[in-house]
């Protein structure tokens, strides 16, 4: 009789995950290969595993996973358990595909790459109104809604309190889901701003005034222009209103 086991491997590479799994106890000899139910144990096999690691993920609700059997596929006549790996870049989307290898004393007797349909959800971040390049984001302008994602799924934000006060790195439009990538910290100093420019040698200190061309933050390297010799410059933001330069 054949039994429902799981097996560890020494290590997962950062690539895969590893998973395995025995035939039913409730299908036994040659009948697993052979019977209608084999179908029926193989989705459900992918299906649980792919459902197990996916739970993993706090963030997301998954909703529905559903292994893809193409109509053709015909098990090996032999095998005790099946490897199960899903690649690591494509963990979560409407389609993944998981690797599954036949086993046989050990040995690998044949392989199959198998699509499976995900549905997934998670509660993200959605600007509730056009924010302006460069605006600071408040709370006003967010809102919490469940959306349905997909393998980008890590790429959007979840709490406000990881955006607000944060500065928009370009234009979003209302309901845009918020991403990491569409904020950053607030310029310390910005295009079009006066500063002090502070040169810098020994003990030697000069300071002069100067026209950021760019926008900065603190250890940014930034265009200015020096308005006594009307040079462009780069320097390095050292605090609000002052950049510096070394010589």
């Amino acid at each position: 009789m054949k039994k429902i086991t799981r097996t560890t491997t020494a290590f997962i590479t950062a690539f895969f995950v590893l998973l395995a799994v025995s035939p039913s106890s409730a299908l036994e000899g040659d009948e697993t290969k052979n019977s209608a139910n084999f179908a029926g144990w193989f989705s459900s096999a992918i299906e649980n595993r792919v459902l197990d690691e996916l739970s993993g993920e706090l963030v997301l609700n998954v909703e529905k996973v559903k292994a893809l059997i193409p109509s053709r596929f015909k098990s090996p006549q032999k095998f005790d358990s099946l490897d199960i790996a899903i690649p690591a870049q494509n963990r979560m989307g409407d389609m993944m595909f998981v690797n599954v290898t036949f086993m046989s004393g050990g040995r690998a007797v044949s392989r199959v790459n198998i699509p499976v349909t995900v549905k997934a959800t998670m509660e993200v971040v959605v600007a509730s109104r056009n924010i302006k390049k460069g605006a600071i984001i408040n709370e006003d302008s967010l809102a919490l809604e469940r959306r349905a994602v997909g393998r980008g799924y890590k790429k959007y934000l979840s709490d406000f309190s990881a955006i607000v006060g944060l500065s928009a790195t370009r234009n979003i439009r209302a309901t845009s889901p918020m991403k990491a990538d569409y904020v950053a910290r607030p310029a310390v100093v910005r295009s079009g701003d006066m500063v002090t420019v502070v040169a810098q040698a020994g003990s030697m200190r000069i300071t002069t005034r100067g026209h950021a061309k760019q926008d900065g933050n603190i250890g940014e390297w930034i265009q200015v222009v020096n308005l006594e010799s009307r040079k462009i410059i780069s320097a390095r933001v050292s605090a609000p209103g002052e950049v510096t330069v070394e010589f």
